[in-house]
């Protein structure tokens, strides 16, 4: 376990912009405040609860965020490895601060060790860059309080698709890191200029946190609820929502869990996150509970898909393509089952698997180029539009004993 990985992004986040939070400015903290204040909201996380509670960060980067929650009220610690970080998190702490409550750490995650329990947990955008994400995940539960909210930022599986798809042609059809940069531009000009207008990340620190970047292990929903309930936890909430179903009962739970429900059915109940299917290709859905064993199946498929291509990099990107054709074909043939109860957007995903299918048949070719990669992504309706995916998921675990 070590901070290798992290060390070689911070490297590039350094060189491309080393003054960026050095240079925050009030109005630009407000502005950031009130973005931060609009996740929490969908979060179903009320600024209130922030005043005067006791808050660890771990994993803190530059210390922004950490910043903002103290200007929330919380009274936090900051927990990170890169020195660079630290200074950074000093001195915005030293001029922006209200609650002089604050401690800055400049320890590793895995060896960080604390008796006392805080009141929120956040851990955001470190733990699929790690070697054991399930296992980090797990020890950060531990530093939270009885009734206490866990804020955890992670890719998922299901949302980073897409990118993970991007990452595998790259890789492919690149001699080096330099030709992956070059090819990336070239490739996903469209999505690399989203990126940079809603993330503010200049082009380099996008291509090498979603390309270049040797370790995103992603996390579906399943795993991090399995996780949140070993350490006496539930799923709160979500962004982008996760669509959770009582199918015995048909009933919708989005966020803001129904706690008396699930005690009351919690033997019978079967979770499907249909957001999962959905994130995808960014579709929309209508559910029925009479298509239980079809969703079951569809889900495994899912599963089994987006595992295929999960932590994949420059050095380690072989697929078998005959298996993975297979489920992707399963998978395609699996969704007619529902053209006429609209679980989701049908129509959309099965054109958007038979473009998949067409990439990877492409992509198992031994003399596969540039060329041809470009003119069939050219050419396509639905693969790498838009959105391309959900990049960035949010989870709230909530700690009930």
């Amino acid at each position: 376990m070590n901070y290798d990985i992290l060390k070689e992004v911070n490297k590039v986040y350094k060189k491309e912009n080393p003054s960026f939070y050095t240079k925050i400015t009030r109005k630009n903290l407000s502005k950031l405040i009130i973005a931060r204040e609009k996740l929490l909201l969908n979060l179903k996380l009320p600024k209130k609860i922030f005043q005067d509670c006791t808050l660890l960060d771990l994993g803190s980067g530059s210390g922004i965020y950490s910043l903002i929650y103290n200007h929330l009220g919380a009274k936090t610690e900051l927990v990170e490895y890169e020195k660079k970080f630290i200074e950074q998190s000093k001195s915005l702490f030293k001029k922006f601060a209200i609650n002089p409550n604050y401690k800055i750490s400049n320890i590793d995650i895995f060896k960080y060790k604390n008796n006392k329990k805080f009141d929120i947990v956040t851990f955001n955008g470190v733990a699929h860059h790690t070697q054991n994400p399930k296992k980090i995940l797990s020890n950060a539960c531990k530093f939270l309080n009885k009734k206490g909210f866990f804020i955890y930022g992670i890719g998922n599986k299901s949302g980073f698709f897409q990118r993970a798809l991007q990452r595998l042609i790259l890789y492919k059809i690149s001699k080096n890191e330099k030709e992956i940069i070059k090819n990336a531009k070239i490739l996903f000009k469209k999505h690399i200029q989203r990126a940079r207008k809603f993330g503010g990340r200049t082009t380099d620190q996008i291509i090498f946190d979603t390309y270049i970047n040797p370790k995103i292990d992603c996390q579906s929903t399943a795993e991090i609820n399995e996780i949140f309930r070993k350490n006496k936890m539930n799923m709160y909430s979500a962004f982008p929502e996760l669509n959770y179903s009582n199918l015995f009962f048909n009933k919708t739970i989005n966020n803001y869990r129904n706690f008396n429900l699930e005690k009351k059915y919690k033997k019978i109940q079967k979770e499907i996150y249909l957001s999962e299917h959905e994130w995808l290709t960014s579709t929309n859905y209508l559910f029925n509970s009479r298509l239980i064993n079809k969703i079951n199946k569809l889900d495994l498929l899912k599963n089994n898909l987006t595992s295929e291509v999960n932590d994949k990099n420059y050095k380690n990107f072989k697929l078998n393509y005959i298996r993975i054709l297979n489920i992707a074909n399963q998978y395609k043939k699996n969704i007619k089952h529902f053209n006429k109860i609209k679980f989701f957007n049908q129509s959309y995903q099965t054109e958007f698997l038979r473009e998949v299918i067409g990439l990877f048949k492409l992509l198992k070719k031994d003399n596969c180029n540039l060329k041809e990669i470009h003119n069939y992504l050219k050419e396509k309706k639905f693969i790498f539009k838009g959105t391309a995916g959900v990049g960035m998921n949010y989870y709230v675990g909530y700690k009930y004993k």
